[in-house]
Parts: C-alpha cells; sequence; structure tokens
C-alpha cells in the first residue's frame, strides 16, 4: 500500500513539473491565455465597439501619460516603432494621452486605428500602465500576448 501512495505521489510530482511554462524572449507570443482577458475585452467592446471593425487583428497598449517615454532600456517610440512596422494592418492602438494618437498618426500614417481611453479606467481593468502589451485578439478571445518590459 505504502509503495503505490509513494507511485501515486511521485506520478502528481512528475505531472505538475512537467506543465512547466518555457519562458520566451522579450517581445516574442506567448501562447499563454492573458489573465486579465476578460477584464481587457469587455474593456474593448465596452468602450471601443463602435471603433473596432475587425474580428481578427492585434492590440498595442501603448499608454504614456505621466510616463517617462525614453527612461525604459527600449524607448516605446522604438516599441511602438516596431510594432506599426510588423502589424500595420491589423493593428489597433490603445492609448491614454488623446494628444499622443495625433502625434502617431502624423508621423506614421493617418490610417492607423487609435483607441483613446482614460487613464483611470484602464487602470480599472487591469490594463498595465507602465508594460506596452501586444495581444492577438480574434473573435473577442486573446489567442497570443507579446510583453515588450526592460
Amino acid at each position: 500500500m505504502n509503495k503505490i501512495c509513494i507511485l501515486f505521489g511521485l506520478t502528481i510530482l512528475v505531472l505538475a513539473c512537467s506543465n512547466h511554462t518555457e519562458i520566451q524572449p522579450i517581445g516574442q507570443e506567448q501562447s499563454l491565455v492573458y489573465s486579465e482577458e476578460k477584464l481587457l475585452i469587455d474593456y474593448l467592446y465596452t468602450y471601443h465597439n463602435n471603433e473596432i471593425k475587425d474580428d481578427d487583428y492585434w492590440l498595442l497598449t501603448f499608454r504614456t501619460a505621466n510616463i517617462c517615454k525614453t527612461c525604459r532600456k527600449t524607448p516605446l517610440d522604438t516599441i511602438l516603432k516596431y510594432v506599426i512596422s510588423e502589424k500595420e494592418d491589423s493593428l489597433y492602438i490603445l492609448l491614454d494621452n488623446p494628444n499622443e494618437s495625433k502625434n502617431i498618426k502624423s508621423q506614421y500614417n493617418n490610417n492607423l486605428h487609435c483607441l483613446s481611453g482614460k487613464a483611470k479606467l484602464l487602470n480599472q481593468y487591469g490594463i498595465p500602465q507602465l508594460e506596452p502589451l501586444l495581444f492577438h485578439i480574434q473573435n473577442k478571445k486573446v489567442l497570443a500576448v507579446s510583453y515588450y518590459d526592460n
């Protein structure tokens, strides 16, 4: 009986350890479900439903209100430029600084989809302030998220 219990315990331990998540390089897609997915989707379709015209798109959270854009290893504008060059056709950019929308459209492309939100409301919906995230969203579900932290 003791041998069966030990064998059962070891099996559970092996299975638990084998379900670990690999750490992806910064900026690489991760196939994990985003922990705040429900809040993000609720926010998007409560406040920006009329602006989102695609079922399959990329969303970059680009929050700059009261944030130093150059005080990072990779400046926020560098991340923005990279993401726009990679995902321009189906990219929506979620901003918390209304002036940033005009700057982005004039600098990159007037056809970019910029969604403006209030910083406090974005905080309430769990949208990170200091770390830009790139989500691949399809049919109101987050398929992948890329992190661009320091």
